[in-house]
C-alpha cells in the first residue's frame, strides 16, 4: 500500500519519522498516530462521563496487563500496573521481611531506579551485596552463591542496560532462591520486546518480573509493571487504597486487608491517559 523506503511512516505521521531520524533507540519512541487518538479518547471519556469514567479506564488496563503479559509469554499472567518501575520497586521491597532477613543482593549493573533506592536503603543499615554484573554468563551463578538464610530478596536485570549483555540461567538462580526461601525480581525492562524473554519457557513462575513500555514498545511514560507469581501474599507496608478497592464497604478497624493478586501492589488515583495509549499501541501491533 505504501511506497519504500518506509512502509510504516504514514502511521507516525505526528512523529515525522518520513522526514527526520529519531536516533533515539535507548529511551523515547516514536509513537504511531493511534496514540494520539487515544489520548484524546480519555480526555473526551472524562467530559462525557465525569466520574463514572473509571470503568472505562479499568477496561484500558486490563488491555495493557494483557499486552504485557504477551510479551511476557504467560497470557494468564497476574500483573500489576503503576506510572513507573521505582513505585512497584518500593512497594515491593516493603513487602519484604527486611526486620527478620535485612540482607538484599544484586549487582552492580542495575539501572538507577533499582541502584539508587537499594543504595539508600543501605545506608538505613540494610545489608546490600553487590557482585559483578559482569561476566553477564556467570552472573546467575555468582548470585545463588552469595544467598544465605538472612537475605530477602535478590533484585538483577535480565538485560544490563549498560552493555545488552543477556543475563543467562535465571531459573537456576530461582532454584536456589526457593532453597533459601529468598524472592527474586527480574528487571526485564531492557529485555521487553527487544529479545525473547519467556517466563513460560524459562519456568520463572515463582518470580517477580519488573519492566515497563517507556522504552521498547513505544507506549510512553506511565505504563510499567511488576509480574507477580500465582499464589502471592505479600503485603506491601507503601499500600495505596486501590489496593482494597473492591472491598472497601467491607473495610474495618483492624489489620489491613489487600485485594487478590495483583491489587495488593496498587497504589491510589492515578491518571489513566498513558492507560488508553498504551492500549492503543498494543491495538496497533
Amino acid at each position: 500500500m505504501y511506497a519504500s523506503p518506509n512502509a510504516l511512516a504514514p502511521h507516525y505521521s505526528k512523529f515525522k519519522v518520513g522526514e527526520r531520524l529519531l536516533l533515539t533507540g535507548h529511551s523515547h519512541q516514536a509513537w504511531p498516530d493511534v496514540a494520539r487518538d487515544a489520548q484524546l479518547a480519555a480526555w473526551d471519556d472524562a467530559a462525557a462521563h465525569v466520574d463514572d469514567k473509571w470503568s472505562a479506564a479499568f477496561a484500558k488496563a486490563e488491555r495493557v496487563r494483557r499486552g504485557f503479559a504477551r510479551l511476557l509469554d504467560e497470557p494468564g499472567a497476574t500483573i500489576a500496573l503503576a506510572a513507573s518501575t521505582h513505585d512497584l520497586l518500593v512497594r515491593w521491597l516493603s513487602a519484604l521481611p527486611l526486620r527478620a532477613r535485612p540482607r538484599i543482593v544484586t549487582t552492580d549493573g542495575e539501572f538507577h531506579s533499582a541502584r539508587r533506592q537499594l543504595d539508600r536503603l543501605a545506608e538505613e543499615g540494610i545489608e546490600v551485596v553487590k557482585v559483578a554484573a559482569l561476566p553477564a554468563a556467570t552472573v546467575a551463578e555468582r548470585l545463588a552463591g552469595r544467598l544465605d538464610d538472612r537475605t530477602a530478596a535478590v533484585v538483577v536485570s535480565a538485560v544490563f542496560y549498560e552493555n545488552a549483555h543477556i543475563v543467562p540461567h535465571l531459573r537456576d538462580l530461582l532454584t536456589a532462591c526457593r532453597r533459601h526461601d529468598v524472592e527474586l525480581l527480574i528487571d526485564a525492562y531492557h529485555a521487553l520486546n527487544v529479545v525473547p524473554f519467556s517466563v513460560e519457557a524459562q519456568r520463572l513462575h515463582d518470580a517477580f518480573v519488573i519492566g515497563g513500555g517507556y522504552k521498547y514498545c513505544q507506549l510512553g511514560e506511565g505504563n510499567c509493571f511488576l509480574r507477580l507469581p500465582l499464589d502471592c501474599a505479600m503485603r506491601p507496608v507503601i499500600t495505596g487504597w486501590f489496593a482494597e478497592f473492591d472491598r472497601l464497604e467491607q473495610a474495618a478497624a483492624g489489620r489491613v486487608a489487600y485485594g487478590p493478586g495483583a491489587p495488593r501492589f496498587a497504589g491510589s488515583t492515578y491518571d489513566p491517559t498513558s492507560h488508553y495509549r498504551a492500549a492503543a499501541v498494543f491495538g496497533f501491533f
